[in-house]
C-alpha cells in the first residue's frame, strides 16, 4: 500500500489567522471538510529539528548548515567529503548604499548558471566551491571549526566588512568573500539590474560550517524503503547524510516549498497539489496520504502542527476544522511529530509489501 506523508511547513498561521477558503472546485470543496485527526506536539529543540520528520528524535541526528547544503548536493557535489573538511552553506546577499549586508533570494535559471560559472575562480587548492541543484556550498579541506561565522540573517543590517569571519582561516575566508564581491560587482547581469532598479547579487556568504555527519544507515524502519521528494535544502541534506534517496517510492515523504508571501498564490499552490493528489470520487482506492501543516514560528517541527490521517480520505477525524483555528482546542490527542510520523508511514498490518 502506497503511504505518503506530506509537510506543508509554515502554512497554517495562527490561531487568530482567518481559516482557510473553500476554493470553488471539487478538491477545493471536499479539502474544506478536513478534519484534524490529531495536534503534532514539539518536540527537543534541535539544530536539525526537520530530522523528526524522517520519524527520527532530532536530537540524536544533528549538524549544521554547512554540510545539509553539501548533502543537498548529493553524489554531483564536485570535491571530498573527507572527514575533516569543513563544510559551508553559500548564500546569496547584495550590499546597500551604506556598504551593509542585505538579504537576497537566491538567482534562478540563466542567471544563477551565469553568475555561479564567472565564480569559479574561487576554487583554489584548499577552497572547493560547488554550485550544483540549485545550491551552493563550500568546502575547506582539512579545515576547522574553531571560527566565528554569523548567519545571513545575523549579518544582515551590519557593515560588510564588520561582519566577516574571525578565527582559523579567517584571511583566506575574507578573501573568498571579498574576491566574490568583485566579480559579481563587474557582471552584466548586475549591472543590467542596477540599471533596471534592482538590488544586485553581490555576496555569496559562507556560514554554518561542520563537518560531515556521521550517522548511521536509516534502514527500514516502515517496513520498506523510504523516497524522499522535496527541493528542500535542507531536507535533501538530511536525506543524503542518512542514506535515504531522492525517489517518489510507495513509502515516501514529501516537504513541500514555504508558502508564497502573495495569498492568492498560497491558494493556488495548495490547490493544484491536492487536485493533483487528492481524489475526491468516492470508491477509488488511494494512497494513505497524512498531511502536516506547521506553523510559521519557529524552525519547522518545533512548533505545533495539525495532521490530517486517511486512505485517500482526510474527513475522518475528530470534527476539528484542518487549519489554524484547531491549534487551541483540545479536544484531539496530542501526539510527538516523531511517533506521528512512525505511525503515518508504518505499513499496515497484513501488508502484502515484500519488505514489511
Amino acid at each position: 500500500m502506497e503511504r505518503r506523508l506530506v509537510v506543508w511547513p509554515g502554512w497554517l498561521g495562527g490561531p487568530d489567522d482567518a481559516p482557510r477558503p473553500e476554493w470553488d472546485s471539487p478538491a477545493g470543496e471536499w479539502l474544506a471538510q478536513a478534519q484534524v485527526e490529531r495536534l503534532v506536539a514539539p518536540e527537543q529543540v534541535s539544530r536539525t529539528p526537520e530530522v523528526a520528520w524522517f520519524g527520527l528524535e532530532p536530537h540524536l541526528y544533528t549538524t549544521e548548515d554547512g554540510p545539509l547544503a553539501v548533502g543537498a548536493m548529493g553524489k554531483d557535489f564536485p570535491g571530498p567529503e573527507g572527514a575533516r573538511d569543513t563544510l559551508f552553506a553559500l548564500d546569496w546577499m547584495t550590499l546597500d548604499a551604506d556598504n551593509q549586508l542585505a538579504l537576497m533570494n537566491a538567482p534562478t535559471g540563466e542567471a544563477w548558471q551565469a553568475l555561479t560559472a564567472a565564480l569559479k575562480p574561487l576554487s583554489t587548492p584548499r577552497l572547493t566551491l560547488a554550485a550544483v541543484r540549485g545550491h551552493c556550498a563550500l568546502a575547506w579541506h582539512q579545515g576547522s571549526l574553531d571560527l566565528g561565522v554569523l548567519a545571513p540573517a545575523e549579518a544582515a543590517g551590519k557593515a560588510w566588512l564588520s561582519a566577516l569571519p574571525q578565527g582559523d582561516g579567517e584571511p583566506m575566508l575574507r578573501r573568498f568573500i571579498d574576491d566574490g564581491i568583485n566579480i559579481l560587482m563587474e557582471h552584466e547581469i548586475n549591472r543590467r539590474r542596477v540599471d533596471e532598479g534592482h538590488a544586485p547579487w553581490l555576496v555569496l556568504w559562507p556560514w554554518g560550517p561542520g563537518f560531515r555527519p556521521d550517522w548511521p544507515s536509516f534502514g527500514m524502519p516502515f517496513g520498506s524503503p523510504l523516497g524522499v521528494v522535496t527541493s528542500q535544502r535542507r531536507v535533501r541534506g538530511i536525506a543524503y547524510w542518512l542514506g535515504v534517496p531522492e525517489q517518489a517510492l510507495d513509502c515516501r515523504l514529501e516537504v513541500m516549498p514555504t508558502p508564497p508571501d502573495d495569498s492568492e498564490e498560497r491558494e493556488y499552490t495548495w490547490r493544484e497539489w491536492a487536485e493533483s493528489n487528492l481524489d475526491p470520487r468516492a470508491g477509488k482506492e488511494a494512497a494513505r496520504i497524512s498531511v502536516v501543516h506547521t506553523t510559521h514560528e519557529g524552525q519547522p517541527g518545533e512548533v505545533v502542527g495539525l495532521m490530517a490521517q486517511g486512505g485517500g480520505d482526510l474527513r475522518a477525524g475528530n470534527g476539528l476544522p484542518f487549519d489554524a483555528r484547531a491549534l487551541d482546542e483540545r479536544r484531539a490527542p496530542r501526539t510527538g511529530l516523531v511517533e506521528a510520523v512512525r505511525q503515518a508511514l508504518r505499513a499496515p498490518l497484513g501488508s502484502t509489501d515484500t519488505h514489511a
